[in-house]
């Protein structure tokens, strides 16, 4: 299981599908704004509540 879903699984009290479908929502913008190193920390701090340290474990499983 990827890290980040088991983070927003304990930390958020989401199931396991809902922490991949957020994970998923996630990806989609990073990808929307083409990776933007400024943008991306925005959304990751925003919609996950994390640092951007988390990007690797975002982008891959």
């Amino acid at each position: 299981m990827n890290r980040v879903v088991k983070i927003l699984m304990q930390r958020d009290d989401l199931s396991q599908a809902e922490a991949e479908e957020l994970l998923r929502e996630v990806r989609y913008m990073l990808e929307e704004c083409n990776y933007d190193p400024e943008e991306s920390e925005d959304i990751i701090s925003s919609e996950l509540g994390l640092e951007p340290d988390y990007i690797m474990d975002i982008l891959f499983d």
